[in-house]
C-alpha cells in the first residue's frame, strides 16, 4: 500500500471504516474491516477531538500546543506521522 502523505494544511475526519469512542481522557478506535483495536494515549485523543473536516492540522497543532508542551514544529511533525499512520489503516481521510 502506498504510504498517503498528510501535509501541514490538510483537514481531516473520521473514516466510516472507523469507529471512535472516547472514554474519559482516552479514546478506543475501532477500525471495521481488520476488527483492529486501538488505544489511544491523551495526546492522540485531544487531536481525534479536534478533526471536524473544517481545522487543518497546523490550527490543531496550535491548539495543543495551549495544553501540551512543545514547540509548535514538534507538535506539527508528530501530528503529521500520527496522521498518516491513522490514514494508511483507514481510520482518517482529507475531508
Amino acid at each position: 500500500m502506498a504510504r498517503i502523505r498528510i501535509k501541514e494544511n490538510d483537514s481531516l475526519v473520521v473514516s466510516q471504516n472507523a469507529l471512535i469512542e472516547f472514554v474519559g481522557n482516552v479514546a478506543m478506535i475501532l477500525i471495521n474491516d481488520s476488527g483492529e483495536v486501538l488505544s489511544c494515549n491523551q495526546t492522540m485523543t485531544a487531536f481525534l477531538k479536534q478533526l471536524d473536516g473544517t481545522v487543518s492540522i497546523g490550527d490543531v497543532a496550535d491548539r495543543l500546543q495551549q495544553f501540551f508542551e512543545g514547540e509548535h514544529e514538534t507538535i506539527v511533525a508528530d501530528l503529521l506521522t500520527a496522521a498518516e499512520e491513522l490514514c494508511s489503516k483507514g481510520v482518517l481521510e482529507r475531508a
